[in-house]
């Protein structure tokens, strides 16, 4: 699961907070199908909690890991090891709740191979060479 090395990677050694639903998408379907209800199935059910948090930077959702400056974990909204870190999505009860409104959100991107933001123009595009790079190094 490529999804779950780039999180931790961008999250834990990087420092930040998190990568796109378009992105995570993208990125594995390099390698393999994938769309925004299989990646978030799969991190609903991984081992490990991940959080789906507002990125106000770029003005998107983004998943990622805890950070000491989110409310405590307990706190938040939870769908199994999916944790909800977003006053839009404290609304959300249901992992199926969630892909729809994921799906609104980025499904015209993701059928349209624009899976990066970029942070200067705030563009959606395809993957530059930064970030095939980065993803080059955890396909197997």
């Amino acid at each position: 699961m490529i999804w779950k090395k780039l999180i931790n990677y961008w999250c834990d050694e990087k420092g930040r907070y998190g990568l796109t639903i378009p992105f995570l998408v993208g990125a594995e379907r390099i390698k393999r199908e994938m769309t925004i209800e299989s990646l978030l199935r799969e991190i609903k059910e991984s081992d490990s909690a991940f959080l789906i948090s507002g990125c106000g930077d770029i003005n998107e959702y983004v998943i990622g890991t805890y950070k000491t400056e989110y409310p405590f974990i307990n706190s938040l909204n939870k769908i199994d090891s999916l944790i909800l870190n977003d006053n839009e999505l404290e609304k959300v009860k249901t992992i199926e709740e969630l892909i729809e409104k994921m799906e609104i959100e980025y499904q015209d991107l993701i059928e349209n191979e624009f899976y990066s933001k970029d942070y200067n123009s705030f563009e959606w595009i395809n993957f530059n060479d930064n970030d095939l790079e980065l993803i080059n190094n955890f396909i197997e």
